[in-house]
């Protein structure tokens, strides 16, 4: 799943939507990359960025404090997003390595490396051994158990990072002032 930005005919930004498939087209009116906004402020999409203009002499009156916190919102999914893709360090039976989960294909792979692996545990097969490659192109051969306790740790993973976003939203939320919102930091609080 990633989060597209959205902006109206105008290409004034407009909020956010959430792409669980991959491989859907990307709808028009998007871009994957998140405005910033200051109060007085709109974005535009200028094909490639997002540019930020005082909002004086334009027909709009800037940013509400619900439109911040939506961009704010925004910006909070794209930095889960983020340290989600730096990937899993895990120590698999032969070492240490890395597991990359910077989309949907890579964790469709995790989870079927699992899946082959329950099936392997409910057949009482402890003999046959499943290949993983981790982002430092090492194979580590699995057990039916090893494998499944791989996809368990990333399901975990993936978990916390949006318990630690939904605290940071939850966080954000409570504030009073656009100011307040806007200086709202997001960087720290992550799974390690």
């Amino acid at each position: 799943m990633y989060t597209l930005y959205t902006f109206n005919i105008d290409k004034i930004f407009s909020g956010s939507i959430q792409v669980t498939n991959i491989f859907d087209p990307v709808p028009a009116g998007t871009s994957i990359k998140p405005p910033t906004l200051k109060l007085g402020e709109i974005a535009y999409w200028k094909g490639d960025e997002w540019v930020t203009v005082l909002a004086e002499g334009i027909p709009h009156s800037g940013p509400t404090l619900e439109e911040i916190k939506t961009a704010k919102r925004a910006e909070i999914d794209h930095q889960r997003d983020i340290m989600i893709a730096r990937g899993l360090s895990y120590v698999f039976p032969d070492g240490l390595g890395t597991m990359e989960i910077r989309s949907e294909v890579d964790m469709r792979n995790i989870s079927g490396r699992a899946l082959k692996g329950l099936v392997l545990v409910v057949a009482d097969d402890t003999t046959t051994l499943l290949p993983f490659r981790d982002q430092e192109d090492v194979t580590h051969m699995l057990t039916g158990q090893e494998a499944v306790d791989m996809g368990d740790a990333v399901d975990t993973w993936v978990s916390d990072h949006y318990v630690s976003a939904w605290s940071h939203k939850a966080a954000m939320d409570a504030l009073e002032t656009a100011e307040a919102v806007q200086r709202y930091d997001c960087s720290g609080g992550w799974p390690e």
